[in-house]
């Protein structure tokens, strides 16, 4: 006979050898053992397959990926998800660690409070050789939500605010949450964030359990680390713009209408055309950006272009008058050495070797 596990338990790994076999005799080592671990090799280049496969244990399920699809990204989740048994899940990192009685915990506390849909416990900071380092998520980052009259609205509002202060790594799931939830396959320092807020938004409940039942490793391999800083900042500056889309996309009249403080608008399109108009008014780039693109696609459509809320000479003085647009070209050295002349010639060129291939260089540009 089959039994179906209670939990899934996902760890993805990518050229993780100095931590993942750490990791993965936490999870084998809980107090609570009807699980299955689900470990999804995404390329490796180091021994880190070999060591994910020195496990003799029948709860342990391999995939292996063909491609490296990026730490924690949408890739990784979707074949999770598809192979996953358990009416629970837990997603997990290749160099945290577990406490022995992390998942009897979490799944108790899901089980005494049925309108809890997924909770985070707290997590301790250990350094690359194991060392308990001083302070901890909850206090860092969490208590405030938790201080909170609201906790899903307070956790929402970090979210549109670009603050992560719920922990990916202690997170714990009903299988559930995901229904409804729009996976992106390219973002990865966002990605976490994206999936939380979309089930906070379709009125998810979240939860907290105060006790350290994790330890979250900080080290310099992290994609998240100071030496890879440069890559997080440009990384979070494309990918901000895609997640604010979440904000046009979801169906919460309550949370817009608090987020606007606008109760006297009781239709979703009136309450994205204000907060489109609102971003565009925002000292702030990717928020601009995002409120264009969806101002520009709201307009394609032959309705809306007469709208009286946001015309089509409306937006366009919306996005022409942005002084943020301005001062970002007006100060580049490479826009103002080309000039709009210049510019224009660039354009031109790329335009003829596109569409006229065959064509012969046009002296004259």
């Amino acid at each position: 006979m089959i039994t179906v596990p209670k939990i899934s338990i996902l760890i993805p790994y990518y050229n993780d050898e100095l931590f993942l076999q750490e990791s993965i005799q936490s999870v084998l080592n809980q107090s609570y053992t009807d699980f299955e671990l689900v470990l999804i090799n995404h390329a490796c280049t180091d021994s880190s397959r070999s060591i994910a496969h020195s496990f003799n244990d029948n709860r342990i399920v391999h995939i292996d990926l063909s491609t490296n699809a990026g730490a924690g990204g949408g890739v990784i989740l979707d074949a999770f998800l598809k192979v996953a048994k358990g009416t629970f899940l837990k997603l997990f990192c290749a160099d945290d660690i577990m406490y022995e009685n992390y998942l009897e915990k979490c799944l108790a506390f899901l089980k005494e409070t049925p309108s809890v849909d997924f909770c985070f416990s707290n997590e301790g900071y250990i350094d690359e050789e194991g060392k308990m380092l001083p302070s901890d998520f909850y206090t860092d980052r969490t208590e405030h939500i938790v201080n909170s009259d609201d906790w899903s609205f307070a956790a929402i509002t970090d979210y549109y605010h670009m603050v992560s202060n719920l922990p990916f790594s202690s997170c714990f799931l009903r299988k559930s949450c995901f229904e409804n939830i729009k996976i992106d396959f390219t973002i990865v320092m966002m990605f976490d964030m994206s999936i939380f807020l979309q089930m906070l938004l379709n009125g998810k409940n979240i939860g907290f359990i105060k006790e350290k039942l994790i330890s979250y490793r900080i080290h310099e391999g992290q994609i998240s680390s100071s030496a890879n800083k440069k890559k997080c900042i440009a990384s979070s500056f494309f990918e901000h713009i895609v997640f604010m889309r979440i904000f046009f996309e979801t169906e919460n009249i309550q949370f817009m209408q608090r987020l606007l403080n606008r109760t006297d608008l009781s239709s979703l399109e009136n309450l994205r055309i204000e907060l489109a108009k609102f971003w565009m008014s925002l000292p702030v780039v990717t928020f601009q950006i995002a409120a264009y693109q969806w101002l520009h696609d709201y307009l394609q459509d032959a309705e809306h272009r007469d709208d009286e809320r946001v015309a089509v000479a409306c937006f366009r003085n919306l996005y022409q008058s942005s002084e943020l647009a301005y001062r970002c070209l007006e100060t580049n050295e490479w826009y103002n050495a080309l000039g709009i002349k210049g510019i224009f010639k660039i354009f031109m060129k790329k335009c003829i070797r596109k569409f006229l291939p065959h064509t012969k260089k046009l002296s004259h540009l």
